[in-house]
């Protein structure tokens, strides 16, 4: 409350016909709130959607260098030659 106080001063010092407002008398609309946490949720989900993707792409990757690698040591293809990947 001194802050409130202090700024009223300050603004009757600069102009004495300002009005120091505050925002403690505003509520928010009930069907904003709900608006509001819709969008949280979908955020969220679009979240978690993205880093399912993002896990299963990596995933994908890890079971096809396994693969590659396994036709690598059936060939017979020394240890040095399956280390050097493309540059």
């Amino acid at each position: 409350m001194d802050a409130i106080e202090h700024a009223r001063t300050a603004v009757a010092a600069a102009d004495p016909l300002a009005e120091v407002a505050t925002l403690d008398g505003y509520l928010t609309d009930p069907g904003f709130a709900v608006v509001r946490r819709a969008l949280y949720a979908a955020a969220t989900l679009v979240l978690l959607l993205i880093g399912a993707s993002l896990l299963v792409g990596l995933l994908e990757q890890l079971r096809d260098r396994r693969r590659l690698l396994a036709a690598l040591v059936a060939v017979g293809a020394r240890s040095g030659a399956r280390s050097a990947g493309p540059c």
